[in-house]
């Protein structure tokens, strides 16, 4: 998968040393110059033997797909698809004792996926013993116990100004990455850069174990609505897709001139750059949709 993103810096003109250098560098992931590529193998063999005759057949095939996503047609089919757009499905599986939603966003910052399977603990004590229906029903809304698998893309990176080194900080609302570096003394040499380093791209998979209940009428006043209890978060595992190679100077200060320099590179700066993903997450998407498909047909 390749993803163009467009990069911006914003500094300040004038810089003084022991200030704080604040600024931020932004981040445009144009999807819809995207190119997935997915190159696929086929090896089949098959064997028979009847009587005195025997045969063996084997044929090896190999091919590519790429999708480009500036395409107008595919474009338009991601228009009818709503393709950008958070996806909701949801199942009530098992006369309501199983229940299965999931969220779907196709970014590859933030959110991707998020999946609760719930098991309803009060609709099968119900089905168990339907006499008592009407008690629990008195006390408990729902009570239940739940999965939540997750599914978040995120970019990692340190930035350094001359002997100043601080972590990138992404934030979710605005998109870009907080600059926060002390400036230092400007004899530190002719002149400053701004480097980026470390930079990768990662995806983050975890699971929630959650019990929980909502109240009934009779004790709500008393409890309140409800509450959720997190047992566990397992696994909780990320996985680093890509990484930048190397290190890339943003700007430079020359102090001669009081003036930033603006290095532009295929990479990361003012001009563009390209994340390489693998088809794995597109593969766990599909995955994860099929099995909870097999499981709504097996109880239908």
């Amino acid at each position: 998968m390749e993803i163009p993103l467009k990069t911006s810096i914003d500094l300040p003109d004038t810089l003084i040393p022991g200030d704080n250098l604040n600024g931020l560098l932004g981040t445009i992931i144009d999807l819809s110059a995207a190119v997935l590529t997915i190159d696929y193998f086929f090896n089949i063999s098959a064997d028979y033997k009847i009587f005195f005759s025997e045969y063996h057949f084997e044929t090896i095939f190999e091919n590519r797909i790429v999708i480009d996503f500036s395409d107008p047609v595919v474009q338009l089919l991601c228009d009818v698809l709503k393709f950008g757009e958070t996806s909701l499905f949801s199942w009530d599986i098992l006369d309501g004792m199983l229940s299965i939603e999931t969220a779907i966003t196709p970014q590859i910052l933030g959110e991707m996926l998020n999946c609760n399977i719930t098991l309803h603990i009060d609709e099968i004590l119900k089905w168990a013993f339907p006499s008592l229906g009407w008690l629990i029903d008195i006390f408990f809304d729902d009570i239940y116990f739940k999965i939540n698998p997750i599914i978040t893309g995120y970019m990692l990176g340190d930035i350094k100004l001359g002997n100043s080194i601080n972590n990138l900080n992404w934030d979710s609302a605005t998109k870009n990455f907080n600059i926060n570096l002390e400036i230092p003394d400007l004899s530190y040499g002719d002149s400053l850069s701004l480097e980026l380093t470390n930079f990768n791209y990662n995806i983050n998979f975890q699971v929630g174990w959650i019990i929980g209940y909502d109240t009934g009428w009779a004790i709500s006043w008393f409890f309140g609505d409800g509450k959720d209890y997190t047992l566990a978060t397992w696994p909780n595992l990320s996985f680093e897709l890509v990484a930048l190679e190397g290190t890339v100077i943003l700007k430079t200060w020359n102090s001669g001139n009081n003036i930033w320099i603006t290095h532009e590179t295929d990479e990361v700066g003012d001009g563009e750059s390209v994340i390489h993903s693998y088809p794995l997450l597109f593969l766990g998407l599909i995955s994860l949709i099929s099995v909870i498909f097999i499981l709504y047909r097996k109880t239908r």
